[in-house]
């Protein structure tokens, strides 16, 4: 039924309600433990390991798609450097929690090669060679959908990418064909590319 804060001082039970509530209903919620740092890492049944401030927002998801070979997580072990160990259904898994380094790539819906990145509220934007991808992380989480960090192509922007800038609130991608203004998955062009 969701995760449950106990309070020492007044024996008070209550509902903590997460970014990540669907996700961990849906993926059941087996292991877990607390960080240094004061986040909570849920190891869950069947879609990998859930980090989360104290507050419930998402931090980080790790799976499948981030590198782990099971999602079945059976324990979790943070030593003394601060190195996870995800104990798996297949094995075991190490992951360095103080390096936020994850791989995105083909399995991420990225299959050319990747020219300029940013981030923009809340949301990854990959300029490519052959167009502009968007990664909405928390948006996937609360639709119930997988955590599988999959780049989706940003409509309108059909050559290569070179430059994204965020002004005044606003995304800008420099294509060869012009400059776009992005807004979530559209796009359109402000200006064209001159020949001289």
């Amino acid at each position: 039924n969701g995760l449950f804060k106990f309070s020492l001082t007044d024996d008070n039970i209550q509902i903590f309600k997460t970014q990540a509530d669907k996700y961990i209903k849906k993926n059941g919620l087996y292991t877990g433990t607390l960080l240094k740092n004061g986040c909570f890492l849920l190891g869950t049944d069947y879609a990998g390991v859930v980090i989360l401030d104290r507050s419930g927002k998402l931090k980080r998801v790790l799976n499948k798609s981030t590198g782990l070979q099971s999602e079945t997580v059976n324990n979790v072990y943070i030593d003394q450097e601060g190195v996870l160990w995800i104990m798996l259904n297949k094995g075991f898994s190490r992951v360095d929690l103080n390096t936020p380094v994850a791989f995105f790539g083909e399995k991420n819906g990225l299959f050319v090669l990747v020219t300029t990145i940013i981030s923009f509220e809340n949301k990854i934007y990959v300029g490519t060679i052959q167009g502009l991808y968007r990664l909405d992380m928390e948006n996937e989480l609360q639709a119930n959908k997988e955590a599988n960090y999959y780049f989706e192509k940003v409509h309108g922007i059909y050559d290569g990418c070179m430059e994204l800038s965020a002004i005044n609130n606003k995304l800008y991608a420099g294509v060869r064909t012009g400059i776009y203004e992005v807004k979530d998955l559209e796009s359109h062009q402000i200006s064209e590319q001159s020949d001289s």
